[in-house]
């Protein structure tokens, strides 16, 4: 990832720092998801990552990326919308009567 980055505009030790924390991030974001644990905070994060690698694409001109990527952050935003209605996930706070 590092080196597919060299001739852009960001410093290596940025993309390299990135390059290391972002499986962590994704990992935990996902783990999150499916648990639906604080589905709106976890769908924002996913969000703001989505758009952070959207923008890193963009500088590498990587078009077909950020058309996947896209997808990505419309179902994000799709989860975020209907995260109340959210009956499997962990933290269910529906109400049974």
């Amino acid at each position: 990832m590092a080196e597919s980055f060299s001739s852009s505009i960001l410093p290596n030790g940025f993309v390299l720092g990135f390059a290391y924390i972002l499986p962590f991030v994704e990992l935990l974001l996902g783990i999150l998801l499916i648990s639906g644990i604080a589905m709106r905070k976890t769908t924002i994060a996913g969000t703001c990552l989505i758009c952070i690698l959207i923008f890193g694409s963009s500088i590498q001109e990587n078009w077909s990326a950020i058309s996947i990527q896209m997808f990505y952050g419309l179902y994000l935003s799709i989860l975020y919308l209907f995260a109340e209605h959210n009956g499997y996930s962990i933290t269910n706070n529906q109400k049974t009567i």
